[in-house]
């Protein structure tokens, strides 16, 4: 269970019109890719590009990766959405200070503006594994 390939997924989201995260403010196309690299040269799973706004992912992983992959990017769109995002580039390491209560509202109320704007992309990436 989740480690059939993820061509299927791949394929599916790639054939959709909602290949895109829609925070409101964005529209972040989910865009697939071979070999993806950091800015620095690392592989990674995914990316999120600021300017213009794009989420990649790498494309050969398997299906659970590419599903965690693209739910990561879109914690870092969302956190950035409701203002848990860093002042300037190279602060990713620093600690924000936020009580657990504000935290976690402001990500709920994050996760539930993306998942009702993308209500289509939210069923692909929450069903279960068959």
């Amino acid at each position: 269970m989740g480690r059939r390939s993820a061509n299927s997924l791949v394929k599916r989201l790639k054939d959709s019109d909602f290949c895109f995260l829609d925070v409101g403010w964005s529209k972040f196309p989910i865009t697939f890719h071979s070999n993806l690299k950091s800015e620095d040269g690392q592989k990674c799973d995914g990316l999120c590009e600021w300017s213009p706004t794009e989420i990649k992912i790498e494309e050969k992983q398997t299906e659970f990766g590419v599903r965690e992959a693209i739910i990561h990017e879109i914690f870092h769109v969302i956190t950035a959405t409701v203002g848990l995002d860093y002042a300037s580039e190279g602060d990713d390491d620093r600690v924000l200070e936020v009580k657990n209560e504000d935290l976690v509202t402001r990500i709920s109320r994050g996760f539930i503006l993306a998942q009702q704007l993308n209500i289509e992309l939210f069923e692909v990436l929450m069903e279960k594994y068959k």
